[in-house]
C-alpha cells in the first residue's frame, strides 16, 4: 500500500510517497519525493501507479534470473551427487 508522507527539513515541508515492503523479518521502506505541494487527488493516483510499477519491475527480474540459475546448477549439482 502506497501512502503519502510530509517530511519537515529545516523549516520546509515536502511530500513524499511511501511503500513498505516486507522481506523475511525485515520491513523496507522504499520513497519517492513529489514535491513541495500535494498533486490533485488524479495526479496522485497516477504517481502511486507509476511508484507501484517502478518497485515491482526489479522483483519480478530477480525471480526470474534465480530461475534461470537454478536451471543451470540442478543438472550440475544432480552430475556430482
Amino acid at each position: 500500500m502506497v501512502f503519502v508522507r510530509k517530511v519537515k527539513r529545516k523549516s520546509k515541508k515536502y511530500f513524499v510517497l511511501v511503500h513498505s515492503i516486507r522481506t523475511g523479518k525485515k520491513i523496507i521502506q522504499k520513497s519517492r519525493y513529489i514535491g513541495k505541494e500535494l498533486p490533485s487527488k488524479r495526479k496522485l493516483d497516477l504517481l502511486k501507479d507509476e511508484f507501484l510499477e517502478e518497485i515491482k519491475t526489479p522483483i519480478i527480474k530477480k525471480s526470474r534470473r534465480i530461475e534461470e540459475i537454478r536451471r543451470k546448477i540442478i543438472p550440475i549439482l544432480k552430475k556430482y551427487k
